[in-house]
């Protein structure tokens, strides 16, 4: 039986990347191509750990969904940011194999990318997920 990893990894680029209008002009990406043109989405990095309840199988999933936009202002940073907040925020996620999925952003920051063109953002993802009860 899957851990649900995968599957809630995919359901949160599903949610992102079906968002109307479209998130980013670049688009959203797991993981993004080089040379992608500004501004864009990227999942990031993610970590896990288990939260087993009584019988069912559960874990927390911990993920970085980073915005890349072009120098100059934060603003436009902020506003990507602040629409996937609202996407994913205090929401539950339909997650293929697993009964129940919740979101939360436990944090977002925004920042100058060491690149010097171009301003980074970081919204930091949990998911705590369970399995169907086992028998």
């Amino acid at each position: 039986m899957s851990d649900g990893s995968v599957e809630v990894h995919g359901a949160v680029f599903s949610a992102l990347k079906n968002m109307s209008p479209s998130l980013a002009s670049g688009g959203v990406h797991s993981p993004a191509p080089q040379d992608t043109p500004l501004p864009y989405v990227e999942i990031g990095e993610s970590s896990s750990v288990s939260s087993d309840v009584l019988a069912r199988s559960g874990n927390t999933e911990f993920i970085s969904i980073h915005v890349w936009t072009s120098s100059g202002s934060y603003g436009p940073a902020k506003q990507i940011i602040s629409r996937i907040r609202d996407a994913l925020h205090a929401q539950k996620l339909t997650v293929s194999g697993r009964s129940y999925a919740s979101a939360i952003v436990t944090s977002t920051r925004v920042f100058d990318d060491i690149d010097g063109t171009s301003v980074h953002g970081v919204v930091s993802l949990t998911v705590n997920h369970f399995g169907p009860e086992e028998s």
